[in-house]
């Protein structure tokens, strides 16, 4: 894992707004988890348009511009490709 660190500078005001906008990637993230856990066959383009729907549903969803949205559906995406592993008889290993 990649991991920068800086120091920034700025008002009250500017860091909670940041720290909005972050508790909004995180409410679409799980939002479209959930679509994914809930709805077999779910891919990416539909966790896409979700995102889309997310933002007409949510007012402040909606202040998170699209291709934030977008990073947080597709994270979700590389997630569940992590995750779901097929296990076959053939991956089976005697005991």
């Amino acid at each position: 894992m990649f991991v920068l660190e800086s120091k920034l500078y700025g008002s009250s005001q500017q860091f909670a707004i940041i720290d909005e906008m972050i508790r909004t990637a995180g409410f679409v993230r799980n939002k479209c988890l959930r679509l994914w856990m809930n709805v077999p066959g779910t891919g990416q383009y539909d966790l896409s348009a979700y995102c889309k729907v997310l933002a007409k549903e949510f007012e402040w969803a909606g202040k998170l511009n699209s291709q934030a949205r977008q990073a947080s559906a597709e994270d979700e995406n590389t997630l569940k490709s992590n995750v779901s592993v097929k296990i076959s008889p053939s991956n089976w290993r005697d005991a």
